[in-house]
């Protein structure tokens, strides 16, 4: 097994469905991460319109704003919480939720903005080519 033992103490064992969970989750944040610079990268790159680089800046930001709700609810609010305090089920919703959502939006928008590009750079060149078409034919 990769990660024997979980905690140095021995920690709780995992199935290998929960390895297999907890790995993929911590390979899809890590991908998120890197992708989350690319797609600004080629947001800001895109010879496209203003308002669809302004669209895909306000994904990005959602998703770090997410980002940081998630770690508000988990990590970053324990210090304020009195420890008689339980979370309700909708926090725990979407403390259940976000983990996987964020990666899946980050991934889905790299893929978008991929095909987007590519689709633009198909009518640049069909543009291009009757264009050139137009020049000849004068």
């Amino acid at each position: 097994m990769l990660f024997t033992p979980f905690l140095a103490c021995g920690g709780p064992v995992l199935s290998p469905f929960e390895t297999a969970l907890v790995l993929s989750v911590i390979v899809g944040w890590l991908a998120s991460f890197v992708l989350c610079f690319v797609n600004l990268a080629i947001i800001l790159m895109m010879t496209a319109r203003r308002s669809f680089k302004l669209v895909q800046s306000a994904v990005i930001a959602l998703c770090i704003g997410l980002t940081a709700l998630l770690y508000y609810l988990t990590i970053g609010g324990l210090q304020n919480r009195p420890s008689s305090h339980e979370p309700n089920g909708a926090v725990t919703a979407v403390v259940m939720v976000l983990p996987f959502l964020i990666p899946l939006l980050v991934i889905g928008q790299f893929i978008y903005l991929l095909l987007y590009r590519r689709r633009l750079k198909l009518e640049n060149k069909k543009t291009a080519q009757q264009l050139a078409g137009n020049v000849r034919a004068h």
